[in-house]
């Protein structure tokens, strides 16, 4: 499976304690997988929120790159309507159902499933990750119905139901069985635009405040079709 995860970086939100290093952080390897999310009738609170940075096998600069890439092998153009959070050998996805509007590279019709990186994890799951790294105390309060631990990139939200997407994409390269999506991301969370319909723009969510002004950080929703099928 491929892991885009090298640092994990934990902040309590309501446990009262402070950062820890990221040697201390949960590990993000493990052998056995594991699938669950907190039950939908029970609110959902956030308990932990993990800020993780990745290596990225690839990186494009621009959305022309992502275009033209052979790694690229189809890009859809949908809206979210479902989304599921996985926990699989300690690494979480967020597995986006979305319907299809257009496809281009190849023919896509009706509804499609592809996975991101990051997503709500049961903190049932992590808590015993946090006692074995060294946590004690008022650092590791037992689990309430409806706790999580937010997985998330820094100046990258999670996809959420609604959200209007363009998605690079490739084939899912895991078993289904492991995680039950078509496709996969390339280049994880720079695989994605988000509309941002006020400001009439698709945003690249994740591109950090320092990147160089050559990288794109948006395209214009009125150049978005022009850009998506320029070879």
């Amino acid at each position: 499976m491929n892991r885009a995860f090298i640092l994990l970086i934990v902040m309590c939100e309501t446990c009262g304690c402070g950062s820890t290093e990221a040697s201390n952080a949960p590990s993000t390897t493990g052998t056995v997988p594991s699938s669950a999310s907190a039950p939908a009738e029970v609110p959902r609170r956030v308990v932990l929120t993990v800020e993780q940075t990745a290596l990225l096998k690839r990186h494009f600069d621009t959305v022309a790159e992502m275009v033209r890439t052979p790694y690229t092998t189809a890009i859809i153009r949908g809206v979210v309507r479902g989304t599921k959070d996985i926990y699989v050998e300690q690494v979480p996805y967020r597995v986006l159902t979305v319907e299809v509007t257009k496809s281009y590279k190849q023919p896509i019709v009706g509804t499609v499933t592809a996975y991101e990186d990051s997503g709500l994890v049961p903190y049932e799951l992590v808590r015993p990750e946090l006692v074995e790294h060294g946590w004690t105390g008022n650092a590791v309060p037992p689990a309430q119905p409806g706790d999580v631990v937010d997985y998330r990139f820094p100046d990258a939200p999670h996809t959420e139901v609604g959200d209007a997407v363009v998605m690079f994409v490739q084939r899912n390269p895991n078993s289904r069985e492991l995680i039950p999506a078509d496709w996969q991301l390339v280049s994880s969370f720079e695989g994605l635009l988000v509309e941002e319909p006020s400001l009439g723009i698709y945003v690249r969510r994740g591109i950090s405040a320092d990147a160089p002004a050559t990288v794109d950080r948006s395209v214009p929703t009125a150049n978005l079709d022009r850009i998506l099928t320029t070879p």
